[in-house]
């Protein structure tokens, strides 16, 4: 007798063996998208919804538009961290580390 586990996996097993025999189907009549411009869309969106980036043009675009995101982001954090973390002790020193980070906050 075969558990549900079991049989749960052998029912997706041939779900997923049907939809990539009807691939070529989906993509002639125009039901799925290219694998690219699939791509270009999703970052398109991760960028505009996450970043509050614009639209991008390219897959390379995308690409670039995601990295130097992150980049920024990681920088601004970074900053952002090392003042804050350093504002308990700076407080009576004027500290320059947080307005160097609101500065380029802005």
């Amino acid at each position: 007798m075969q558990t549900n586990k079991q049989t749960n996996k052998q029912t997706n097993k041939q779900t997923t063996l049907v939809f990539i025999l009807f691939f070529p189907l989906l993509f002639a009549l125009g039901l799925m998208p290219q694998a690219n411009t699939f791509a270009i869309y999703f970052m398109e969106q991760v960028d505009m919804h996450v970043f509050g980036g614009t639209a991008s043009t390219g897959l390379l675009c995308s690409c670039y538009a995601i990295a130097r995101s992150l980049l920024v982001g990681v920088v601004l954090w970074a900053l952002g961290y090392a003042a804050f973390s350093q504002l308990e002790v700076e407080v009576s020193k004027g500290g320059y580390t947080e307005r160097v980070f609101l500065c380029l906050k802005v």
